[in-house]
């Protein structure tokens, strides 16, 4: 049989199912295909009846709701639940988050009023000094600038 990374129990199956059914659940594979179906059967009916149970009941507010509603703190608590292969889908999202953002700065700088440079030194700020050095030739040659280094 395969083996699976252990993840961790949500906070939704430990406020409505608890922990006991996990040991039933291992329990599983050391029975027989007929056990196995009836176990199976079982826990899921268990399981649905308790979590109907649990919102019956449920305090207002929920006692599952969070008070971070970013969009960053919910991915990185997604992500711990997530095997290791797909944490990289959240990672390449937060990528993808993090430069529409920078792009957004880069055109709110762009399309207010300002001195001339101002936009260029805020964008320099997102850059590492080897970047900045690199921005500030490239710059040089594109605006022909009499004191750039070679030419176009």
């Amino acid at each position: 049989m395969e083996h699976f990374e252990t993840l961790p129990l949500t906070e939704f199956d430990i406020a409505t199912c608890g922990t006991y059914f996990q040991m039933i659940k291992a329990y599983l594979p050391y029975t027989s295909g007929e056990q196995q179906k009836m176990f199976a059967l079982f826990i899921r009916l268990a399981e649905l009846m308790q979590t109907l149970e649990f919102y019956k009941n449920m305090p207002c507010p929920s006692p599952l709701a969070r008070a971070h509603h970013d969009t960053e703190h919910i991915v990185n608590d997604i992500k711990r639940f997530c095997p290791k292969k797909d944490c990289e889908i959240f990672n390449m999202m937060s990528n993808f988050s993090n430069m529409n953002e920078i792009f957004s700065i880069y055109n709110a700088m762009n399309s207010e009023p300002q001195a001339p440079d101002k936009s260029s030194d805020m964008l320099k700020n997102f850059l590492s000094p080897k970047q900045q050095q690199m921005y500030e030739q490239y710059s040089r040659m594109l605006n022909n600038n009499p004191g750039s280094k070679g030419g176009i």
